[in-house]
């Protein structure tokens, strides 16, 4: 039996991929990869990961969320815009969302603004949640127990913490991505 393999975190809307993404798609599909999630940063992205799946119905299906890095471009809206696109058959997951206290490209206060959103968004729809943490471990944790759903699902990506981090990820029932 041949290994098969789903991506959960393909980057596909960005525009280095805009002279080739066709031909990135193709190899994958053609080198063991069945499935594959694009991830959204923004509400833009989100729009263009929708696209893109509706491109290749069933293969590629799409995440709707604000990185941390773009908390401060979010509108006052963002929640009632996000909602929207969750309604959308090709959305799997809401995120890339979370907090990165590593670059610091948004503030503190608007990253946890923008997260909470977000969780209080995965109260209402059922579907996981891409997660993305850096150096917020602590801060993180705390507004998942404090906004996040019950029954929480999803994955920390890009995972780069402790072994006790990665546990306390786990006992919460997410998935862990390593880098």
């Amino acid at each position: 039996m041949e290994d098969s393999f789903i991506d959960i975190g393909a980057n596909l809307t960005d525009q280095s991929f805009d002279q080739d993404r066709d031909m990135v798609i193709k190899d994958s599909f053609k080198n063991g990869i069945e499935q594959i999630i694009v991830t959204s940063s923004s509400i833009n992205e989100s729009l263009k990961s929708i696209e893109l799946a509706r491109s290749y119905k069933g293969k590629i299906w799409a995440t709707a969320g604000i990185h941390p890095h773009n908390a401060s471009n979010a509108s006052e809206n963002f929640k009632d815009d996000l909602m929207a696109i969750l309604n959308n058959d090709e959305v799997v997951a809401i995120g890339e969302c979370g907090l990165d206290y590593f670059r610091n490209f948004s503030s503190k206060e608007e990253q946890r603004k923008i997260f909470k959103g977000h969780l209080e968004l995965a109260h209402k729809v059922d579907i996981p949640l891409f997660l993305h943490q850096r150096d917020g471990h602590d801060d993180f944790l705390d507004m998942i127990k404090d906004y996040g759903p019950k029954e929480l699902k999803g994955v920390a990506h890009c995972f780069t913490g402790s072994k006790e981090q990665m546990e306390s990820y786990l006992d919460l029932g997410l998935y862990i991505g390593v880098t």
